[in-house]
């Protein structure tokens, strides 16, 4: 009887193990990541390159405002090719909002108008 219970022992020491493991990979992947992330950010945050804007057209075509140095210009990006459409003056180019396609909701009023939508749809008309 000793010897199945040392078995049994061993198996879950094992599988104790293994957890311990993958927890650590999970561990050193989230900061490994956070830390290359950082990395790229700072690297391009002084860059005399930006993009400013970027619309799709098809699947891999873009128009692309990009901004070089003290200049802007509209560009057609493809899978291949990149083609240069015109500079534009910088008094024309309006700033982009980060909430400006919500229209500077809040997301508890998004999701709320989420909610009596689905709500509408779920129940039964009379």
């Amino acid at each position: 009887m000793p010897v199945i219970l040392a078995a049994g022992g061993e198996s879950i020491a094992q599988l104790f193990t293994v957890i311990i493991i993958f927890v650590l990979v999970l561990v050193i992947t989230v900061f490994t990541t956070r830390f290359i992330g950082s990395y790229e950010k700072n690297r391009f945050s002084g860059s005399n390159i930006e993009i400013i804007e970027a619309q799709r057209l098809m699947q891999n075509r873009y128009i692309m405002v990009v901004r070089v140095a003290d200049k802007y210009f509209a560009i057609a990006v493809g899978k291949n090719e990149i083609t240069y459409l015109t500079e534009l003056h910088p008094d024309d180019i309006k700033p982009v909002g980060v909430n400006e396609g919500l229209n500077n909701q809040q997301f508890k009023e998004v999701f709320e108008n989420v909610k009596q939508q689905l709500k509408q749809k779920v129940t039964p008309k009379k």
